[in-house]
This record gives structure tokens, C-alpha cells and sequence, in this order.
């Protein structure tokens, strides 16, 4: 990739890593709002709903605002907002606040994916792999949220950490307004087939359906981990409280601010393996048939999602980390297909559409997982995603049989099938 490539990189993948460092934050510290307001968790659960609807419903006005004015203002601009709806949530005294503040982030936050890929797909040549890296920067935030979360609550307080967090969002919106790239408008620098609109049409169709569901599966899985692994003891308890970091020596403790620090950094441990995933994502969407790649990636998550729900101590560390590489690897590849299947002048809409649906859609899975909580366990969120994740790649079948005739391969350079 070019200098000016690297730049659109580094500018989309830090809005990315804001966007999922903010969002996964609040459930990192879930546990610690829980004792500090003393309130049922299954409460505080549903103010994120605030968070994760506005992140969704406010991607397509992001979206279109970044197509009629330029990508990279808007992701400054979303920044400082996002930034700015943390440190208010520092601040907040009740449940009603909180709703309020959450929001705020929400609707900062959910420009990163319209604005940010969009920015990618049409400016960079190896899109795949730039959209991997993008992944990676959001799996860093994905990542040090948990970690930074549990650390920092612990040691600092959660409203603290939530306006220091803001802070630093507010600064990286403002040098990202002041940073100079150059973005293409109209036209993109990869090469795929032509594809005729109503084939395009009824792809994009079938593959919103199927990106609603991967987003209600993505939602409640990050939402119901910090619980989960609170939850879960057995050799986890016995290992770490072995241990002595940061000056606790038992770590998961028996309860109380310990355990969730205990947990927090189980998760980023998790996450931070999936990583790996987003590398392997980048690599298959550029040289293999983007619907296939969707495919196996799903495939492959389906038993361990099942065993989540079973297994317990390092073992449910484990699964978690192979679906966390599954779940976010299939990323590039999800995007490169959007951007497949839509034109340039309308690409940052068109991820506005998607993210209205795996993230507006998604916030639903708040009820989800309190339903499953308050009526069963925690575990059996795992059985109910499972059956959601069939019903996905079924989904995903579909569309590769419908659309067997046509090349959903992207190319650096034009091949000599797509000469006219």
C-alpha cells in the first residue's frame, strides 16, 4: 500500500478502534456500575440498549452525510462526540442518565463502519487486506476495553476511567479533522465482475438478513462474556487466585470488584487471540471467492458457539477464543461484500444500511440475553445463538446457490475474464 493508503488506513482503523473501545467498555464494566448503583444487573444490561440502538439507527445518517460531504470529517466529527458522551457518562447519577449518556456515544460511535470502510473500500488498492487491518484496529479496541475496563475500575473507579476515556476520544476526533488524505469519490480501485442490479439487489437482500443475524449473535456474545466468565469458576479461580498481578492476590476473588477484574482480563485474553482471525479474513477475501470464505468462517464457528454453553474453567477460555477468531475474521470478507455488491458513489449508505441492522437491529439482543438470564442461566444464551447461527449459514447458502453464475472474487490488478 502507498504512503497516502497507510494514512486512510490509520485514520478509519483509530475511528474503528475508538468506536469498539467505547462499546465494549460499557460491558466491561457492567459489574462495577451493578455495585456502584445498586441495582439488578439485568438493569443496567438494558441501559446499553440506548447505546447499541442509536449505534445502529444513526450508521445510514452517518453513511450519507459521509457520501455528500467526505468520510474523514465525519469520523473526526464523530470522535469528538462520541468522546464527549463518555465523559458525561462519568458523571451520571442514575439509570436514567446513564440511558442519556450512553446514547450520546452511540450515535459518535456509529459512524466508524460507514464512514471508515467506505473510506477504504474506494482508496485503497488491496482492499481485503485493508479491511483486515481496519478489523484489527477495531479488535484492539475490542480488546483493551475489557482489560482497560477491569484495570481501571478496579484501581480508579469506573466513572473515572469513563471521562479520562473520553478525553482521549475527543483529542483523536480533533487530529484526525486536522490530518490531510486524499479520498476517491466515485470510483474504486479494485476490480470485480460487473453484476447486473437485480442480482446485486437480491444478494445485498439475502446478505442484509444474514448480517442482521450475525449481529445479534456478535451483540449478545459481547454483552454476556464479562457475566459469564464472573460467573464461571472451577479451575479459573483456582489458577488466578494463585497468581499475584497488580498487586491483587486473588484475583477472581470471591466476589466483589476483584472477581470482575478477574474476569475482564480472562476476556481480553479472549479477544485478543481473535485477532489472528481478522488477519486470515484480510488474506481470504483477497484471493478466494468472498461468499465461499463467508461460508466456512460461520461453519467453523458453529460448534464452538455450542460448547460455550458446556464447558467451563480454561476450556470455555478456549472455545471463546475460537470463536472470537471465526466471529471477527469473517469481517473483511463480509465487507468486501458489500462493497462487491453496491456502487462507489453510495458505499458509505450501503454499510449505513448494514450497521442499522447488525448493530440497530443487534441492540435487541439485550433482551435476549436478559430473557435467557431471568428465565434460565446464562449458558443457555449460547444454546439460543447457536440456533441463530444455522439459521445464518443456511442463509449464506442461499445466496451462494442463487448467485452461482457469477465471479465474487475482487482483484488488485484486472484479470484477463473480467476484458471486455
Amino acid at each position: 500500500m502507498t504512503n497516502q493508503e497507510n494514512k486512510i488506513v490509520v485514520v478509519a482503523g483509530t475511528s474503528h478502534a475508538m468506536a469498539h473501545y467505547y462499546e465494549i467498555l460499557f460491558p466491561a464494566m457492567t459489574m462495577y456500575i451493578v455495585k456502584d448503583l445498586t441495582v439488578p444487573v439485568h438493569r443496567v444490561i438494558k441501559a446499553g440498549f440506548m447505546l447499541y440502538l442509536l449505534y445502529g439507527c444513526f450508521a445510514p445518517v452517518w453513511g450519507y452525510l459521509a457520501d455528500k460531504i467526505d468520510s474523514k470529517r465525519i469520523l473526526g466529527i464523530s470522535m469528538v462526540m462520541a468522546g464527549s458522551g463518555a465523559i458525561l457518562t462519568g458523571f451520571t447519577q442514575g439509570l436514567s442518565m446513564l440511558w442519556l449518556s450512553l446514547g450520546i456515544i452511540g450515535i459518535g460511535i456509529a459512524a466508524a463502519h460507514p464512514a471508515g470502510m467506505s473510506l477504504i473500500s474506494k482508496s485503497v488498492t488491496e482492499r481485503g487486506k485493508a479491511l483486515g487491518y481496519f478489523g484489527i484496529f477495531g479488535n484492539i479496541g475490542i480488546c483493551l476495553a475489557p482489560l482497560i475496563g477491569g484495570i481501571g475500575g478496579f484501581y480508579f473507579g469506573w466513572r473515572n476511567l469513563m471521562i479520562v476515556s473520553g478525553i482521549v476520544g475527543v483529542l483523536a476526533g480533533c487530529l484526525c479533522l486536522m490530518l490531510k488524505v486524499t479520498e476517491n469519490i466515485d470510483s474504486d480501485k479494485v476490480y470485480t465482475q460487473t453484476i447486473p442490479v437485480k442480482n446485486a439487489v437480491t444478494c445485498f437482500i439475502l446478505l442484509c438478513c444474514a448480517m442482521t443475524i450475525a449481529g445479534l449473535i456478535y451483540r449478545a456474545n459481547i454483552i454476556t462474556l464479562p457475566v459469564y466468565f464472573e460467573e464461571n469458576p472451577t479451575s479459573l479461580t483456582r489458577w488466578l487466585n494463585q497468581q499475584k498481578l497488580l498487586d491483587v492476590t486473588q484475583i477472581m476473588g470471591t466476589g466483589g470488584r476483584v472477581k470482575t477484574l478477574g474476569a475482564t482480563l480472562l476476556i481480553s485474553l479472549a479477544v485478543f487471540v481473535g485477532i489472528i482471525g481478522q488477519k486470515i479474513g484480510g488474506y481470504t477475501a483477497d484471493r478466494f471467492d468472498l461468499r465461499w470464505g463467508y461460508l466456512i468462517f460461520f461453519v467453523l464457528g458453529l460448534p464452538a458457539l455450542f460448547f460455550m454453553a458446556f464447558l467451563s474453567g480454561w476450556a470455555l477460555v478456549g472455545v471463546t477464543s475460537l470463536f472470537m477468531i471465526v466471529s471477527l475474521g469473517m469481517q473483511p470478507i463480509e465487507n468486501s461484500l458489500v462493497a462487491l455488491l453496491t456502487p462507489p458513489k453510495w458505499r458509505s449508505t450501503a454499510y449505513g444500511i448494514k450497521f442499522i441492522l447488525a448493530f440497530g437491529v443487534g441492540a435487541s439482543s439485550v433482551w435476549i440475553v436478559s430473557m435467557c438470564i431471568t428465565t434460565w442461566n446464562t449458558a443457555s444464551v449460547y444454546l439460543v445463538l447457536t440456533v441463530l447461527q444455522v439459521l445464518m449459514v443456511l442463509l449464506i447458502g442461499l445466496l451462494i446457490f442463487i448467485s452461482r453464475s457469477i465471479d465474487m472474487r475482487q482483484y488488485s490488478s484486472k484479470p484477463e475474464s473480467l476484458e471486455s
